[in-house]
């Protein structure tokens, strides 16, 4: 004799289960994908941080190896209009076989006493970069300051009013400091970050 199913049990989900199911399912979604999202723009920051603190660093190695043989010849610190410093100096060049001073800078092109300039300078400065930024460059000018050719060392320069500065150059004495600070760059010990050299020169 066949028995039936107890009437309680039910075979298969109902419509209202499924529904809710797929709800859940699309909230537990949501939220992963919310954390995935977070967690690449949080990589993306700390990735970005990195590689301004690398150009930074590989800035201030131009600057001191630059700034270290500068001497004899013309070495003038001055503020810029918004408060960031400007930096234009000498170094030793050949002119011929006669030691002299001015600007050494192999992106003149041309033989070798091409990148020799005398009575030429070079300029660290701060100008406007896009959509309102500031960038550090590296100018070489000519004997009546006109430039000649500029470099873009660093983008997103801090203001000068702010503290640290996003170029500053102050003598300290025995050495000269050197202060570059960007606004997204990590910390070296303070709200911005940057890199701080300090630099001996022969003046």
């Amino acid at each position: 004799m066949m028995r039936r199913a107890a009437s309680g049990s039910r075979a298969g989900l109902t419509l209202l289960e499924i529904m809710i199911t797929v709800s859940i399912m699309g909230l537990v979604m949501t939220a992963a994908m919310g954390t995935i999202g977070s967690s690449t723009a949080s990589s993306v920051g700390v990735t970005s941080s990195a590689l301004e603190n690398a150009d930074l660093r590989e800035s201030g190695k131009v600057l001191t190896a630059e700034l270290r043989s500068s001497g004899g010849g013309r070495f003038e610190v001055t503020e810029l209009a918004d408060g960031n410093n400007e930096l234009t100096f000498q170094v030793p060049v050949m002119n011929g076989v006669v030691a002299s001073w001015g600007a050494y800078d192999r992106g003149l092109g041309g033989p070798e006493a091409n990148w020799n300039q005398e009575d030429w300078s070079l300029r660290y400065t701060v100008v406007p970069g896009p959509n309102g930024t500031r960038q550090l460059v590296r100018q070489v000018l000519d004997a009546v300051d006109v430039v000649q050719r500029q470099t873009v060392l660093a983008e997103d320069l801090r203001s000068g009013a702010g503290d640290p500065k996003g170029f500053s150059v102050e003598d300290m004495g025995d050495v000269w400091e050197i202060v570059i600070t960007t606004m997204h760059a990590r910390a070296i010990g303070g709200d911005s970050g940057g890199t701080k050299i300090h630099v001996r020169t022969q003046n």
